[in-house]
């Protein structure tokens, strides 16, 4: 898209820095801050409009992914079908070269920057439905508890060798009730998830097909929808195969270094482990995966790395049965289906 005005906002809790850039005019690049809430964002908006006639598809704002201080600003530009992009802020980061000392003005700045010099690259960020915001938001709230349910079941062996017994066993007692209350209440939040997804139709179709996939237990479908946007933000099993840090990547360069084959660091590490306990649970129990573990495991391929090809088998199956639109069949039923007609 033939993009006239960029705009660089950088966001922290309670206010944004902006930029405007024309047609890559740096000499006169403006700037302003606003509040980090719905009046400053009209504020901002009055702001440009009142310096430049541009329509809205030919401005494009670019911010970084700051998480939820950057939600209510996405809302904003959906509701006013305004062109953005969400950065990683690696990749900014990455790009701006050596830089000596940070303000907010300066990162705004840097950012307006980059959104004219990468403009044939930008991709417009699309804000999730709302029911996803909610699973997500609930989805923490539940790891939360499981943290700290987690850490007050912790068995208190220093306290029970070292403290009086007394001291130890109201510790161990009053833990006890607090830990019986987080397991009733992560029950309560379980619920209301379930409730949630079988609330909409698309989201409960996607998610029972999801899990039909030996080693996709609940959490991990759940966000697998997040993560994928209901399997919209990724054309195939591959790329988030990439994204979710399962792809090996080669590592070389001329005749000096011959590194191995590995697995990227830059990857969404919630996912991946989610995956990766999919996989252990998949190479136990499903006939087919365990099969080729103990195979693989015989012939001498590292543990890991076996479990590697499970976790891209598993998101395979699961973009397969997604396409689909029919649940994951093991290939030992399909015969025995077969063989009964």
């Amino acid at each position: 898209m033939n993009y006239q005005l960029f705009v660089g906002i950088d966001i922290s809790k309670l206010t944004i820095d902006v930029a405007t850039l024309v047609n890559g005019i740096k000499d006169d690049i403006k700037h302003n801050q606003f509040n980090n809430d719905a009046e400053g964002f009209d504020k901002m908006l009055k702001w440009i409009q009142e310096m430049y006639s541009f329509g809205h598809d030919e401005m494009v704002f670019l911010l970084e992914h700051t998480g939820i201080y950057a939600l209510p600003i996405c809302t904003f530009f959906s509701d006013k079908n305004l062109n953005y992009c969400l950065e990683s802020p690696l990749q900014i980061v990455k790009s701006l070269g050596i830089k000596r000392g940070k303000t907010d003005k300066a990162d705004s700045i840097a950012l307006v920057k980059y959104a004219y010099i990468h403009r044939e690259d930008i991709k417009l960020y699309t804000l999730p439905a709302r029911i996803l915001i909610k699973l997500k938001a609930l989805l923490a709230y539940r790891n939360r508890m499981v943290k700290a349910r987690k850490l007050l079941g912790t068995p208190s062996k220093e306290l029970k060798d070292y403290s009086d017994k007394e001291i130890h066993s109201y510790v161990t007692s009053h833990s006890a009730r607090q830990v019986k209350e987080l397991d009733q209440q992560i029950k309560n939040v379980d619920r209301e998830i379930r409730s949630l997804i079988r609330s909409d139709k698309t989201l409960k179709r996607l998610y029972d097909l999801v899990k039909s996939v030996p080693g996709i237990g609940p959490q991990t479908a759940s966000y697998l929808l997040i993560y994928t946007k209901c399997f919209t933000a990724f054309e195939n099993s591959r790329k988030f195969a990439c994204y979710a840090g399962l792809a090996p990547f080669e590592h070389q360069s001329g005749i000096s270094i011959r590194g191995k084959t590995r697995v990227s660091y830059l990857a969404n590490r919630q996912i991946k482990t989610l995956l990766t306990s999919g996989a252990i649970a998949a190479s136990i129990h499903d006939p087919e995966m365990s099969a080729y573990y103990q195979r693989k495991i015989e012939l001498g391929k590292a543990r890991l790395s076996v479990l590697n090809v499970i976790r891209n088998k598993m998101v395979s199956r699961v973009f397969a049965a997604v396409k689909r639109g029919t649940p994951f069949m093991k290939l030992y039923d399909h015969r025995e289906k077969m063989v009964s007609a």
